[in-house]
């Protein structure tokens, strides 16, 4: 990314050099209309500011209200390290201390990981007695052919490349792929790897679906959730399947958008 988006007016405030920042940023990304490259620029942004100017930034970014916010949306994934490159941890490690230091209790969820609130211990008993008795080798094969009694079989596999090779099937639709995001139980590699996945991760009904479920990654959840359109959000009030971080961003991100009908 140009270095312009890293060097600010020491003359102006702080506030005028965010509002500077954000507008920058803005800019950058107005023309891009691929998420994965609009998480690239966000990633190169936030590997070049310094840890204060980040966290400044950020929290100007997710203080925008409307869920239609491609910077937003962009940022979120980013911090959640889905799908696109993940900060290191040394990086994350740094950014987490200055919103601490902070109390900036938003950037501090995007940004840490903490176990699911389910896990399976035992992945393969996922598997269906004849799915189980197929090599994995030839289960792969299978998730990239036609036969669909095979696709919704395998849909219940516990290994990630049986699950990309079936999000890259194109007999895949997206009933399927929410299907596998609402499972439960579920391996959570199974879910990973449909966060990766930009053609079925960009659908909101997906990622609605991944941020319910309680075998997801918390950090994938929890960004999800605050990137989703207000009905979507109004629609998870309740649900006692949250993580607890989850559903604290799910009730500020409710509070932050009660006036937006985005």
């Amino acid at each position: 990314m140009s270095s312009d988006l890293e060097t600010l007016d020491p003359e102006a405030d702080d506030r005028q050099q965010v509002a500077l920042a954000l507008s920058r940023l803005d800019r950058r990304l107005e023309p891009v209309l691929e998420p994965e490259m609009r998480r690239a620029l966000v990633l190169e942004w936030i590997q070049g500011v310094d840890a204060e100017g980040f966290c400044a930034v950020a929290g100007a970014v997710l203080s925008r209200t409307r869920s239609a916010d491609p910077l937003r949306r962009a940022l979120c994934d980013v911090l959640t390290s889905v799908p696109c490159p993940r900060l290191d941890y040394e990086r994350r490690k740094e950014l987490y201390g200055e919103a601490a230091s902070r109390g900036d209790e938003e950037i501090m969820r995007l940004l840490r990981t903490v176990p699911a609130r389910e896990r399976v211990d035992d992945p393969e008993r996922l598997l269906s007695k004849e799915l189980a008795e197929i090599p994995l080798g030839r289960r792969r094969a299978l998730a990239r052919g036609n036969h669909p009694q095979w696709l919704e079989q395998l849909a219940r596999d516990c290994d990630p490349i049986v699950i990309a090779n079936l999000l890259a099937n194109p007999r895949t639709v997206e009933a399927d792929v929410v299907r596998i995001a609402a499972s439960r139980p579920v391996a959570a590699a199974s879910l990973v790897e449909i966060s990766r996945c930009p053609r079925w991760f960009s659908r909101n009904p997906v990622r609605k679906a991944l941020a319910r479920n309680p075998y997801c990654p918390v950090e994938i959840a929890t960004g999800v959730v605050a990137s989703l359109p207000l009905e979507d959000l109004r629609e998870m009030r309740g649900d006692p399947d949250l993580h607890p971080d989850t559903e604290a961003q799910l009730r500020a991100e409710l509070a932050r958008r009660s006036g937006d009908q985005s």
